[in-house]
């Protein structure tokens, strides 16, 4: 049984996701899973421009070759604003690709930060 401090931060633990829920078709667009779509999906075709390629390299060369993975909060900023301030699935792939870590690591950055906007 919880009480005082901890039943209220339960109570407001539910209570907002309840508000998140409202208007939501379904969990997973209340929770905003990625789900495909024709303007983003992992097959659509995304690098970063000629310009941004080399701010990627200046971007690396600030860490460790062994610690690329350090470099995901700036990368994927630089390719949030390339790609007009929201992040397309296909975007997080080549930054994983950039970086040398599984795409779910990447995924969990942005997901976890709400700087990063995952739709238009």
């Amino acid at each position: 049984m919880l009480t005082g401090l901890a039943a209220q931060r339960l109570h407001d633990i539910r209570q907002a996701f309840r508000i998140s829920l409202q208007g939501s078709r379904s969990l997973s667009t209340a929770l905003n899973y990625h789900l495909d779509s024709p303007d983003n999906n992992p097959d659509l075709p995304w690098e970063f421009s000629d310009a941004n390629k080399e701010k990627v390299k200046e971007i690396l060369s600030h860490y460790p070759s062994n610690s690329k993975q350090s470099a995901v909060i700036p990368l994927l900023d630089l390719a949030q604003r390339q790609h007009g301030g929201w992040l397309p699935v296909s975007a997080m792939n080549v930054v994983a690709k950039v970086i040398e870590v599984a795409p779910i690591r990447v995924y969990e950055v942005v997901t976890f930060y709400s700087m990063f906007n995952r739709t238009k």
